[in-house]
């Protein structure tokens, strides 16, 4: 059933993802769900958006817009760090972050400001008519506002990943337990979290027992149906079977297999499903994930997940330059010649 669906038919065209703060590349939990996803993709550091519309793509497709956006419309300074990465609409607190080592806390250093204009998410034209399905943040302690001010993109979504501080790394940043309570008033509940903990300045070298603070967060949030249902906000006709395929295909790709049938469960009994797909739904071999992956793209896989994102983001950008030019042996060899 779900191995055999088609993009353009079965799924609609596709699964519809908006990411916002685009810049890297995104997490490789997206990997295997490559193919299936069409990427709107915000940026407003027009250099780094420029590079991922010209840069190779495994999307289904992709477009990156050079857009800020925000909780609210108008014209913001930019604080431009010393990376790109953290770059915002918001000031870094550099009392704050001096605190920590200074690997982390020179990130955030401001090297100068740029007065841009920023946009709500539910004013951007380019969105209008899209039944968005993923939402995707990583805006730099602006997630709620952001968020709170979707509109129908956030109605329609039923996966949402926010990247998001427990402490305030900037002045006025949201943090996780706000965005905790906004996020499970809407109907979401919290399925995944990645973790990072940074070290202070004041610690023993090479002493391997220190547990440092929790910094910051990769959160997954699905939105609860069988909770909506309870509640009557969600009814099993009012889904299409485009929207609960795609959602199946998104849960087998991350490994949310318990909640897809649980939804499944719901949708059968309010017949949704022949008996034929009901027998294959209840089959573990229609759960395994489709990605195929070969032996040595495990093995970089598992070893670039010992680094945190931003030096992982930045390899990326590194290989994607290299897949571009030539061999350099054989260029040597034909100097050679």
């Amino acid at each position: 059933m779900l191995d055999t669906l088609s993009i353009d038919d079965a799924l609609g065209g596709g699964i519809n993802v908006v990411d916002i703060g685009a810049s890297g590349q995104m997490d490789d939990r997206w990997i295997s769900l490559s193919a299936y996803l069409n990427v709107t993709g915000f940026e407003p550091n027009w250099e780094e958006c420029r590079r991922l519309n010209e840069g190779p793509s495994h999307h289904h497709s992709s477009r990156y817009l050079p857009f800020a956006i925000s909780g609210e419309k108008g014209r913001f300074p930019l604080f431009k760090t010393k990376s790109i990465y953290c770059y915002s609409l918001l000031e870094p607190n550099l009392n704050w972050l001096r605190r920590l080592t200074q690997t982390f806390s020179s990130l955030f250093e401001i090297e100068g400001t740029e007065v841009i204009e920023a946009v709500r998410l539910s004013e951007i034209q380019e969105l209008q008519g899209i039944d968005v399905d993923i939402i995707k943040l990583d805006t730099q302690g602006l997630e709620l506002p952001i968020l709170s001010n979707a509109g129908r993109l956030l109605d329609s979504a039923f996966l949402v990943e926010t990247e998001t501080g427990f402490v305030q790394h900037y002045f006025g940043e949201t943090t996780f337990s706000q965005i905790d309570e906004f996020m499970r008033s809407k109907g979401f509940a919290l399925f995944d979290m990645k973790s990072y903990r940074v070290e202070r300045k004041t610690r023993l070298e090479q002493f391997a027992g220190n547990k440092a603070q929790l910094m910051w967060c990769e959160a997954i949030w699905l939105k609860d149906y069988p909770a909506l249902l309870e509640t009557g906000k969600w009814k099993p006709e009012d889904m299409c079977r485009q929207r609960f395929l795609k959602i199946f295909v998104t849960c087998r790709e991350l490994g949310f297999v318990d909640y897809a049938l649980e939804l499944a469960e719901l949708l059968r009994k309010a017949g949704r499903f022949t008996p034929n797909e009901i027998t294959e739904l209840w089959a573990p071999q229609t759960w395994k994930v489709s990605g195929k992956t070969n032996l040595l793209e495990a093995i970089v896989l598992a070893s670039l997940r010992l680094f945190p994102r931003r030096f992982r983001t930045m390899i990326g950008r590194i290989s994607d330059k290299a897949a571009n030019e030539r061999h350099l042996l054989k260029t040597v060899f034909e100097r050679r010649q």
